[in-house]
């Protein structure tokens, strides 16, 4: 009797076991993506800044879903409510949208909480053409914003040419030619005070010479720590020099886009998409 149930006890632990076994390989080969969720929620504005404060020496990106505006006397708890994007070093808190200036004009804003790190910025982005801040990216060392713009007014002092240089490729110093089409703003900022660092225009080109719609969906870094840029892009994309990508496909816009930018925001390093 004591040997048929030692050996039913056995049947048993067997089979609970094959049941587990499977099971922590599938969580274990989930877990990147499962993380990668917990830094985005974490960089997304679910809280004031109580719990766990998040590693500074780990990645962090945020960005608004669709247009989020608030002024520069918005608490803190009305950007919380409104979903602002926002990222976390340390004990401050840094959040990014659109100032409503008029009814017919929108510049970018930032604003910071936290200790002796508070402070709001809205001379990003000054003229008539609609400025819109977009997104954040922390990578332990470096914080960068991204912006949107739909054109070029006004004179260099007042938008993000003041801080681009002839040493950076030429489209990336102003907006280029044409009007109205959303091009991305990439700007290294200081977290101290919100100064803005360094710009980098991208944007699509048309068979015009004219500058044309992209999109930032994420930024990150690569393996060999240059800044990458994960965008939506309308025709056409372009190559690192500025130039239109040659298309390989007859897939309809937007494409998917990836540009890979020195961490100082100087060089285009590389450029790919699908469909070119």
């Amino acid at each position: 009797m004591n040997l048929h149930f030692l050996t039913a006890l056995f049947a048993l632990v067997v089979a609970v076991a094959s049941d587990l076994i499977p099971h922590a390989r599938a969580t274990g080969g989930t877990t990147p993506a499962i993380i990668d969720l917990v830094l985005s929620e974490s960089s997304s504005n679910s809280s004031s800044g109580g719990g766990t404060t998040p590693d500074t020496n780990q990645t962090q990106f945020a960005i608004n879903e669709s247009n989020r505006s608030f002024a520069s006397s918005a608490s803190e708890q009305s950007l919380i409510d409104a979903g602002v994007a926002r990222i976390v070093i340390g004990e401050q808190r840094i959040y990014i949208g659109t100032q409503q200036v008029t009814a017919i004009n929108q510049d970018p804003i930032i604003k910071s909480f936290g200790g002796a790190n508070n402070w709001a910025r809205t001379d990003y982005e000054t003229t008539g053409t609609d400025g819109r801040g977009v997104a954040l990216f922390y990578t332990g060392e470096r914080l960068y914003a991204s912006f949107s713009v739909d054109g070029t007014q006004g004179t260099p002092a007042q938008d993000f040419r003041r801080a681009t240089s002839l040493e950076q490729p030429s489209w990336f110093r102003s907006y280029g030619q044409g009007g109205g089409a959303r091009i991305a703003v990439l700007s290294e900022i200081d977290p101290s005070n919100g100064d803005l660092l360094r710009a980098a225009h991208i944007s699509a080109l048309l068979s015009n010479g004219n500058s044309n719609t992209l999109r930032l969906e994420r930024l990150e870094l690569n393996n060999a720590q240059n800044l990458v840029m994960v965008a939506s892009s309308f025709f056409s994309p372009r190559a690192p020099n500025g130039s239109a990508l040659a298309r390989q496909t007859t897939n309809a816009s937007p494409f998917i886009y990836r540009l890979e930018l020195s961490p100082d925001l100087l060089e285009a390093l590389s450029a790919e998409s699908p469909d070119f």
